[in-house]
């Protein structure tokens, strides 16, 4: 769903970290009173946002909104926590039953993430779950699912036996569920520490240590193309909630250690600053994100979504090979191959052609501007400053500009839509 200008900043505006919240505050308010909240609440709750940014704005504004609007959060907040309890039950009757086959997992996301990040289970819907195993217990796992009446997983497999990512089990009653062996195409070393790095809770189950936590949804912001506000939202509460009270350049270890992550690492942690003002600074001291390739792909990323659908899946596929490692980029080509389509080699075409269209657009044009706090109507926004005493951009743009409809990229999904 398409929301207007004002009300994409305000969502963009309650997404970023609690101080760049509290710095927004007259913005956020005077929006408040400005958008059409209707409107407004239909697009987050098609986002799987409402429950959250609807929470945050009833708080800054103290509650001071149109009752509808506080009704609707509410009910969704209520709805989404029942679901969450539901699906935390399920995850760990999961887990036991992996374990008993004696395969340890790790939750990725889920309920679990939501409560350590946002401190309610009910701010951060799911509605799978997610779990991560070691690469030699990835088909044990499967068969141990099996048996409790899922599906023959329909991944592509490559020439070792192993999905791209993870295994999709889906079941006629209960959810679906992702079995990874890794949490990102071009790594394996770093899932399989990740796994062994996580310690028990109370309730005996893994729980990933902080810093691979932060990690892993940088991780999975670049995974998804830098698109939309969910995972971002997700990085900002752990910052809030976790990334403070560490030193800085906490991933810098990490870096080293799997080189093969790093410009991945570099790429996701500017977008995080550009887009949610978290400091770039406090994951890498020294990110390795000005290259041409980093720099296009953080020009393509879309934290509206405010574009054609195939297009912006196309997008997310060239963030992915421009962030792929020189080494890798045979395996992103046979993930494009092994796309769920009757015809991969007309797929693969119309994928390249769309690409090329894509940079083309990005070359001196961001494909989603953000607002511009420069312009005289976002005076009371937020002006946070990125490490250079530059405003947070995405690096080589030439102008902040407007919000993201008018954006080039949107301008040409529109193109491209009228043509077909």
């Amino acid at each position: 769903m398409s929301l207007r200008h004002d009300e994409l900043e305000l969502a963009l505006l309650l997404s970023a970290t609690c101080a760049a919240r509290e710095s927004a505050g007259a913005r956020i308010r005077y929006l408040s009173h400005t958008v059409n909240l209707t409107t407004l609440a239909v697009a987050l709750e098609h986002r799987r946002l409402l429950p959250l940014l609807g929470s945050r704005l009833l708080c800054a504004t103290a509650n001071n909104l149109d009752e509808r609007f506080r009704n609707r959060v509410v009910a969704a907040l209520a709805r989404d926590r029942a679901a969450g309890m539901v699906l935390e039950a399920y995850t760990d009757r999961l887990l036991a039953t992996l374990a008993h086959h004696g395969i340890p997992a790790l939750e990725l996301k889920g309920p679990r993430l939501a409560q350590r990040v946002h401190h309610d289970i009910g701010l951060r819907a799911s509605a799978d779950v997610d779990l991560l195993v070691a690469k030699g217990d990835l088909h044990g796992a499967v068969s141990a699912l099996r048996r409790e009446g899922y599906a023959t997983p329909a991944d592509p497999i490559t020439r070792a036996g192993l999905p791209h990512l993870h295994f999709a089990l889906r079941h006629r009653e209960l959810p679906p569920v992702e079995l990874h062996w890794r949490v990102h195409w071009h790594e394996e070393a770093f899932s399989a520490d990740m796994l062994a790095r996580a310690t028990q809770d109370a309730e005996r189950a893994l729980v990933l240590d902080d810093i691979d936590e932060g990690a892993a949804l940088l991780l999975f912001f670049a995974r998804d193309g830098f698109q939309g506000l969910r995972t971002l939202a997700d990085i900002t509460g752990w910052w809030d909630e976790r990334g403070q009270g560490l030193k800085s350049g906490l991933l810098d270890a990490h870096a080293q250690r799997y080189p093969e992550l790093a410009r991945t690492w570099g790429a996701a942690a500017r977008a995080a600053e550009a887009i949610g003002r978290v400091p770039v600074r406090s994951w890498l001291t020294a990110p390795r994100s000005s290259d041409r390739r980093t720099m296009l792909a953080l020009r393509l990323a879309s934290w509206s979504e405010q574009s054609d659908r195939d297009q912006l899946e196309v997008n997310m596929a060239l963030v992915d090979g421009l962030l792929t490692p020189p080494h890798s980029l045979t395996q992103f080509l046979q993930r494009l191959l092994d796309a769920p389509t009757s015809r991969p080699l007309l797929h693969l075409a119309k994928v390249t052609v769309r690409s090329l269209a894509a940079l083309g657009c990005v070359r001196r044009e961001t494909w989603d501007p953000l607002p511009d706090p420069r312009r005289p109507e976002n005076l009371a926004t937020v002006r946070l400053r990125s490490g250079q005493g530059r405003p947070a951009s995405f690096p080589g743009s030439r102008s902040l500009g407007p919000l993201g409809p008018r954006g080039r990229g949107a301008r040409f999904a529109r193109r491209h839509q009228r043509r077909s």
